[in-house]
């Protein structure tokens, strides 16, 4: 994302990618799923789509996210990247600072 700002500054655009975690939502309400089922996912399917259910329920109010986006458009000097809610630091954390295969050991313990 950064790569974005540092090509449209000179043209006077600045970016700024606002990095919410989960955020409480009827998004899951809205999801469609397909009639067919790939059998060999159907597992690994449910297991996703009840974390991402539990992780929305529990998600910060989007009124937090909303205040985020205020400040980034009415700042002077605004964060290059700005993460919200406590999930969104902690994997920012987790993902920078843990050898990639001990981060990936980690995803796939977690999703299968």
């Amino acid at each position: 994302m950064e790569t974005l700002d540092f090509e449209v500054r000179p043209f006077g655009i600045h970016t700024v990618p606002i990095e919410p975690g989960f955020v409480r939502t009827r998004i899951r309400g809205n999801l469609t799923r397909t009639a067919a089922s790939t059998g060999a996912y159907a597992e690994r399917r449910e297991r996703v789509s009840g974390f991402l259910d539990r992780g929305v329920r529990a998600g910060i109010d989007p009124i937090r996210v909303a205040k985020v986006v205020e400040r980034a458009l009415t700042s002077a000097r605004p964060k290059l990247r700005m993460r919200v809610g406590p999930d969104a630091r902690l994997l920012h954390l987790v993902y920078h600072h843990l050898p990639t295969a001990v981060f990936a050991a980690g995803m796939r313990q977690r999703f299968g």
